[in-house]
């Protein structure tokens, strides 16, 4: 995926490669997050649009401590994504999990967290986000805009 130790040198909890598409970290409060990168068209004759989804999932494992606050957990997460983006420069990732029902607070945390870095765009239960270079932000954003229209399978 991309080199851990480059990227260990940068930030604060040191990562690890759980599995491909994952990375793995543990607080001072012993608390593991995972990084997923899962991409949403792992074949390609799927992807009628020629472009690189991917959805940015984090999950916390040991809840039953608090870590909130920790500056630490947001500035390996950002350097993380960081990461990933500059590596895999074609991407638009997705972040939307609902799961939990905690999504639009997962929302609005991660839009404080990339607004200045990335170009985002945010819907009502999902956002996207790509690199400010990107070639295809508008053809993303019609894609998008159509499914909150529901109409996205006029679109494929």
């Amino acid at each position: 995926m991309f080199d851990v130790d480059e990227i260990n040198k940068e930030i604060p909890y040191k990562i690890s490669v759980k599995e491909y598409g994952c990375v793995s970290f543990t607080t001072d409060n012993k608390l593991t997050y995972n990084v997923l990168f899962l991409s949403l068209y792992p074949n390609d004759s799927y992807n009628l649009h020629n472009i690189n989804f991917y959805d940015l999932t984090v999950e916390v494992i040991g809840k039953n401590k608090r870590d909130k606050r920790n500056n630490k957990i947001k500035e390996t997460i950002l350097r993380v994504v960081s990461f990933f983006m500059k590596e895999f420069d074609d991407v638009v990732l997705l972040i939307y999990d609902n799961s939990d029902g905690k999504g639009k607070i997962r929302l609005h945390l991660f839009k404080s967290w990339f607004d200045d870095l990335y170009y985002k765009k945010d819907y009502d239960d999902f956002s996207f986000m790509t690199n400010k270079n990107y070639q295809k932000k508008e053809e993303v954003e019609n894609i998008f805009d159509c499914y909150s229209l529901d109409c996205w399978d006029y679109q494929l």
